[in-house]
C-alpha cells in the first residue's frame, strides 16, 4: 500500500509510476527477471521477444527506478519488432522516462516527432502532452489544452473522465490560482512523480508557510500528508490530517481512509487504523465509503475483543 494511490486513485495525470516496497534482492523479482531473460534467448527474432524485452524494462522502471537501464530495453524493443501496438507502448514509455528525469523539452520533442504515427497513439501521446503542460506550469495552456484533448478523445473514450477530473482539479487549484503558490504546488508534484521525495516535502511546507490562504494550500497538505505517511513519521501525519480536516473539503473523507488503510494493510496496526476509522464514520456517516469503513471496523472487533461494538 502506496499513500500516493490516494490522490484522484487510477487518474492518468496523478497515479504513482513506481512500486514501492519491493526490495532489489527481492526473491520474486529475480525470477521474474530470469523468466523473460530466458525468454530473449528461446523467442529472439519475434514479438515474444519484444513483449518480453517491455516487461524487463517496466521492472527496471517501475520498481527498480532504474531509467536508464528501463530505456534501453524498451528501445530494444521497439527496434525488435515490426508490430505497431508494440512499438506504441515502447515509445509512449520513452517519453514517460523522459518527464521522470525532469526532462520535460526533451519528453516535449520526442512527442513532436512521433505524434503523426497513428491516430491511438496520438491520443496516448496528447495525454503525455497535457502532463507536461501540468508540469511545467503552463498556466494558460493548460486550460486550451485540456479542451483540445477532450476533443480528440471523445466522450466514449476510458480517458476522458480522467481529463474531465484533470480538468475540475486545474480549474478549482491551480489555473485561477496564485502564480507563485501553484508553481509551487506543480514543481513538488513534477518531484513527487521523480520520486524526490524530500525535495518535494520542502517545497509544499514552503508554500503551506508562505501562501496560507491559497487555495492550493488544500491539495498541497494532502500531498504533504502522503509523503509523511511514506516516511512512516505519524506525529507530523496526524498535525497535517487535522489541518487538512479543520475545514470541510473534497479531500478529508479520502484523506481519513488513507490514514486507516495505510495503517491497517501496510503497518498491520489494527487499533490505529480503527481510530480513523471512527473519525471518519463521525465526521462523515453519509459518505459513500461508510458500509466498507464499518465492515472492516467490524472485521477488526472479531480479532479483538478489546475493541468497542459498533
Amino acid at each position: 500500500y502506496s499513500p500516493f494511490d490516494y490522490f484522484y486513485r487510477g487518474n492518468f495525470f496523478f497515479k504513482p509510476e513506481y512500486t514501492y516496497g519491493v526490495d532489489a534482492d527481492n526473491v520474486h523479482l529475480r525470477q521474474a527477471f530470469s523468466i523473460y531473460d530466458s525468454m530473449l534467448v528461446t523467442f529472439s527474432h519475434s514479438d515474444y521477444m519484444a513483449e518480453a524485452l517491455i516487461r524487463l524494462g517496466e521492472l527496471r522502471y517501475r520498481v527498480l527506478q532504474d531509467i536508464d537501464g528501463a530505456a534501453r530495453f524498451y528501445s530494444d524493443a521497439m527496434n525488435s519488432t515490426r508490430n505497431a501496438g508494440l512499438k506504441g507502448l515502447c515509445l509512449t514509455r520513452l517519453v514517460d522516462l523522459r518527464i521522470a528525469k525532469g526532462d520535460l523539452a526533451g519528453a516535449r520533442n520526442y512527442i513532436e516527432m512521433n505524434s503523426l504515427i497513428s491516430e491511438s497513439l496520438e491520443k496516448e501521446l496528447a495525454l503525455r502532452k497535457l502532463l507536461i503542460l501540468y508540469y511545467s506550469a503552463e498556466l494558460d495552456s493548460i486550460p486550451i489544452y485540456v479542451n483540445d484533448v477532450l476533443g480528440l478523445l471523445g466522450i466514449n473514450d476510458p480517458y476522458f473522465n480522467d481529463v474531465i477530473e484533470f480538468q475540475n482539479f486545474t480549474d478549482q487549484f491551480i489555473t485561477n490560482e496564485n502564480r507563485e503558490a501553484a508553481h509551487d504546488f506543480l514543481r513538488s508534484e513534477l518531484l513527487i512523480r521523480q520520486n524526490k521525495l524530500s525535495e518535494a516535502q520542502r517545497v509544499l511546507i514552503y508554500l503551506l508557510e508562505n501562501y496560507p490562504d491559497s487555495e492550493v494550500c488544500i491539495p498541497a497538505r494532502y500531498r504533504l500528508l502522503q509523503i509523511e505517511l511514506f516516511f512512516k513519521d505519524r506525529t507530523e501525519a496526524e498535525n497535517i490530517l487535522n489541518a487538512l480536516i479543520s475545514d470541510e473539503n473534497q479531500f478529508a473523507p479520502d484523506a481519513l481512509l488513507m490514514m486507516g488503510e495505510i495503517a491497517q494493510y501496510r503497518d498491520h496496526d489494527d487499533a490505529y487504523a480503527a481510530q480513523w476509522y471512527y473519525t471518519l464514520l463521525e465526521r462523515y456517516p453519509q459518505s459513500l465509503m461508510s458500509d466498507d469503513v464499518r465492515k472492516r471496523l467490524r472485521n477488526i472487533q472479531a480479532e479483538s475483543t478489546q475493541k468497542p461494538e459498533l
